[in-house]
C-alpha cells in the first residue's frame, strides 16, 4: 500500500475491505529546524484528508 508522507496511522473498514490513512500537506522545513533536529513540520491549514 502506497502512503503519503507522515501517514502513520491506519484505520481499517473490514466490511468494505478498505484501509484509510489520515495525512495532510506540510510546510517546508526551515534551515533552523533541520539544524536543531526539529523534524516535525507544520501542516498546511485545510489540507487534512484520508487516503
Amino acid at each position: 500500500m502506497r502512503t503519503a508522507p507522515a501517514a502513520r496511522t491506519v484505520a481499517a473498514d473490514f466490511a468494505l475491505h478498505e484501509l484509510y490513512t489520515p495525512t495532510a500537506d506540510f510546510q517546508p522545513e526551515s534551515a533552523e529546524a533541520v539544524q536543531a533536529a526539529l523534524h516535525r513540520p507544520e501542516a498546511v491549514p485545510g489540507t487534512f484528508r484520508f487516503r
